[in-house]
């Protein structure tokens, strides 16, 4: 999961492990490294500047919702990147 970079990258990374998971299994484990990836972004400058974070279901999709302190483009720019790939996974 930490070394996730994408599909690519993780097929390479898991196919001498392939046989120890299940299709399944290997799904989650690629949603799990997204999520990993989209939590890394929150803090690509290391100041900690997220506040509040709540995430929660609304109708058909979920909402993120992030309270930021003090100025956060380099880590807003980071999770838009990390946005489409979890769309991907995360339908």
């Amino acid at each position: 999961m930490a070394s996730f970079k994408g599909k690519g990258t993780f097929r390479q990374n898991i196919e001498p492990f392939k046989d120890w998971f299940t299709k399944v299994e290997r799904k989650k484990l690629c949603l799990l490294g997204v999520i990993l990836k989209l939590s890394q972004s929150l803090n690509i400058t290391e100041r900690n500047i997220d506040h509040d974070l709540k995430i929660t279901p609304h109708k058909d999709c979920w909402v993120m919702a992030i309270q930021a302190q003090n100025y956060y483009a380099p880590e807003q720019y980071q999770l838009e990147k990390q946005k489409s790939i979890l769309k991907n996974y995360w339908k």
